[in-house]
């Protein structure tokens, strides 16, 4: 794999891997024209994509087709601005079952090349809910979004924490 990157100006970039070009720049509050996507962000797309390409992968093995819709990436930083944390919030399909729903967390964690990547200094945890839970409110156009409440998140991480151990002790999500 190789991309390049051209530099357009003092904070506008251009990059291009394989046939496919994407703008990076700086938000207006940065000094950029807020005209293409800001590089922390790609990089929260890139892990999504491949946390939630390889959960789907490692489904079909147990007999579905797809087992997550969505996956929504939010990183923290430190008062230095550095990035410490990221949570995953994964909407898994309602027939797939909570043990599966594990089982797949805990191989996409160990599997996943993007979320390898990562290093430890980053605290990576991995949410589920799913696709039939609660509208919390509604979208621009009426669509629903099928968010849980933080409280019903926050509860069922530590469940799957407690549930869900590797070999040396650690959590698997």
């Amino acid at each position: 794999m190789k991309s390049k990157l051209t530099i357009l100006s003092d904070s506008k970039q251009l990059a291009v891997a394989g046939t496919h070009s994407v703008v990076l720049d700086r938000g207006n509050d940065q000094g950029g024209e807020d005209a293409g996507f800001r590089a922390g962000e790609l990089w929260l797309i890139a892990l999504s994509g491949c946390v939630g390409g390889s959960l789907n992968h490692r489904a079909r093995g147990y007999g579905y087709s797809q087992a997550v819709t969505r996956v929504t990436a939010e990183d923290t930083v430190n008062s230095e601005g550095k990035i410490v944390g990221v949570v995953f919030t994964l909407t898994f399909v309602a027939e797939v079952d909570n043990e599966t729903r594990l089982r797949l967390l805990q191989e996409t964690r160990e599997h996943c090349k993007m979320l390898n990547t990562v290093g430890p200094h980053i605290d990576v945890k991995l949410v589920q809910q799913s696709e039939d839970a609660i509208p919390t409110h509604q979208a621009a156009g009426g669509s629903e979004l099928t968010e849980i409440a933080a409280a019903t998140a926050a509860d069922e991480a530590i469940e799957q924490r407690q549930a869900c151990r590797l070999e040396d002790g650690s959590c698997c999500i």
